[in-house]
């Protein structure tokens, strides 16, 4: 008879008694369940090798898309909405865009606004000028990004209203989103542009201490500075605490009618009030920071002189290449000095919506235009244009842009006069 190592015989197994047979003993077991580890392991391994894969994978996706380049369709209505609050108007809801350009038959019309299908009551009693301007943004977003048009118009969308639906839900969320991104970010780097222009001293340090939104504004002297209307700056000088109390009290006013300091970079000068206007070192920092990347906005070189990021800026992902009036006047919104939290119309006496209407249309050329404000306008952007992107001047073609046109204020004030100057027609 064989024997197995250890002295046992082969047939040790069939002389266990039958209850005991096939018995397998701790030897056994334990060579059993190093096979069931072994097997887990392995398991847990190939699982392991898929989520580093897929991840690979998601990396891979979110880097082509850093890149610029669109994966899928859902990133053409992603840069779509984006754009849209960034490059034409950061206050209007495109879900009410959609609702008001969907009714209005704007392609099959002399005058798209009046034409109004459907049952939808809200839109038919809608005012002119307020129905237009929702359909020159509904316009503008179908113009925004190639095929965007084709996705929300076409038949496949005709097809699926549900999908369509969805669509605008998730585009009216980006858009908001990138709002978001842009305050948010702001919040504590508007700090370190405030600073750039002050000595390192005291005053510079307090200002990087208005971490929290609740202490800007009027409540602080510092950002109450930069808000004050120009046309009252040396008041403000003069004594600081009891402006900021006054505008907070209501007995002095500021205004979407009146000229934030901040626009400036020099002292204000009642004669000409264009004079430094909309040329503050703040406003460029800020525009940088949103569409070139803050190493670019706590620098001097531009764009093209910068070594950026892998990672694409806005301007670039966005095809920007110069400063429009409207990107412009996303940028100088005051809402980084302000005491609010969230974006908002309506910042106690100041209508922010308003501001950034009276700036677009400031910032526009026009066939009846006065010369030297056709020349100013010009100078401007090609000013910017020089700071941001490090461009040359414009043609007249490029510096033209639509504007909303509904501001109809009768009451005196520093936009007005500068409107009043653009309609005055040479001899």
């Amino acid at each position: 008879m064989s024997s197995l190592p250890g002295g046992q015989p082969s047939d040790f197994n069939a002389r266990l008694d039958p209850s005991l047979r096939g018995h397998t003993g701790p030897i056994a077991q334990g060579s059993q369940a190093l096979d069931l580890a072994q097997q887990e392991e392995s398991h847990h391994g190939r699982l392991l090798l898929d989520v580093l894969n897929s991840l690979e994978e998601k990396q891979e996706v979110q880097k082509r898309r850093r890149q610029g380049e669109v994966v899928n369709k859902a990133d053409v209505f992603d840069r779509a909405a984006r754009l849209f609050v960034r490059t034409y108007h950061p206050f209007l809801s495109l879900s009410s865009c959609f609702r008001v350009g969907l009714a209005c038959d704007f392609e099959n019309t002399e005058d798209p606004t009046r034409l109004v299908v459907g049952n939808d009551a809200q839109v038919n009693a809608m005012a002119l000028p307020d129905r237009r301007r929702y359909v020159n943004a509904f316009k503008a977003l179908l113009e925004s990004k190639k095929g965007i048009r084709e996705a929300l118009m076409g038949p496949e969308a005709d097809a699926r209203p549900g999908a369509l639906n969805a669509v605008i839900i998730m585009m009216d969320k980006l858009s908001r989103a990138a709002r978001s991104d842009d305050t948010g970010s702001l919040k504590k780097e508007g700090l370190k542009y405030i600073v750039m222009d002050l000595p390192q001293t005291a005053e510079a340090l307090t200002v990087l201490k208005l971490t929290e939104k609740s202490q800007r504004g009027f409540n602080s002297v510092h950002t109450g500075k930069l808000l004050c209307p120009h046309r009252s700056s040396e008041t403000f000088a003069a004594d600081p605490e009891q402006t900021c109390l006054k505008v907070q009290a209501g007995s002095l006013s500021c205004t979407a009618k009146q000229l934030p300091a901040f626009l400036y970079d020099q002292p204000y000068n009642p004669d000409d009030r264009t004079d430094g206007l909309l040329r503050g070192p703040l406003c460029v920092r800020v525009y940088k920071h949103i569409f070139t990347g803050p190493s670019s906005a706590s620098g001097s070189a531009s764009v093209r002189q910068t070594r950026g990021p892998r990672r694409k800026c806005q301007a670039q992902l966005s095809g920007i290449e110069r400063t429009t009036p409207r990107t412009i006047a996303y940028a100088v919104a005051r809402h980084m000095l302000s005491e609010q939290s969230d974006w908002c119309k309506i910042d106690g006496q100041f209508d922010n919506e308003a501001f950034f209407n009276k700036i677009v249309a400031l910032l526009e050329i026009d066939a009846g235009i006065d010369t030297s404000m056709r020349k100013w306008i010009s100078d401007t952007l090609d000013w910017w244009d020089r700071e941001v992107f490090n461009k040359g001047p414009r043609g007249e073609d490029e510096t033209n842009a639509n504007t909303l046109g509904d501001e109809n204020d009768e009451e005196a004030d520093d936009f007005q006069v500068l409107m009043a100057k653009r309609r005055r027609v040479d001899p």
